[in-house]
């Protein structure tokens, strides 16, 4: 039985309910882009699939409104959001949001601080790598390696206590988790 078998409109919500089925966001878009291509092949429409695995898909006006103006639906994967902090706190919130389908990069200390560290990212920094509930995470040495990481669905953990990747990386939002008694340097802009 379909958890949203009951929802109308029944075909929208039977797509929907395949689509959630299918792992995607983070880096691991290809199989969402090829379900894609599949439903315009199925459905005989003009499509285009790019190595970024971005698809445009093309349907002609319904009766009536063949000469009207063009409609876009632009639908995104995946969203960055850069966690400054990588304790433990910091951890749940990028745990959170990795598994809505968000990438995450995070930043620590250096040597990090955090007291519950067998539930921090922030060992990334130390070890190399962390894992937690079954989500690896790695140390980045550089924006560009914490790119390189998203692409192989890790969450990238830098050195950076001030935000230096922030603008390299161009995030979507910077969550400020960083447990302090004081603002450590976060605005917004």
């Amino acid at each position: 039985m379909r958890v949203c078998e009951q929802l109308e409109p029944k075909r929208v919500f039977a797509y929907f309910e395949e689509i959630c089925g299918i792992p995607h966001g983070s880096g691991n878009t290809k199989a969402i882009s090829d379900y894609c291509v599949s439903f315009a092949k199925e459905h005989h429409l003009k499509w285009i699939q790019d190595e970024s695995n971005n698809v445009i898909i093309f349907k002609d006006g319904s009766k009536g409104y063949e000469t009207a103006e063009p409609v876009i639906i632009k639908g995104a994967l995946p969203m960055l959001v850069v966690i400054r902090g990588a304790g433990d706190i910091a951890t749940g919130v990028a745990l959170r949001l990795w598994r809505a389908g968000i990438q995450v990069a995070m930043t620590d200390l250096e040597k990090p601080t955090a007291i519950r560290r067998t539930v921090a990212f922030s060992q990334a920094i130390v070890h190399g790598e962390a894992v937690v509930e079954g989500v690896t995470a790695r140390r980045a040495e550089s924006p560009d390696q914490a790119l390189e990481l998203l692409k192989s669905g890790v969450i990238p953990v830098l050195a950076d206590p001030e935000g230096a990747c922030v603008p390299v990386l161009k995030p979507a939002a910077v969550v400020d988790a960083i447990l302090a008694k004081k603002n450590l340097g976060t605005n917004i802009t």
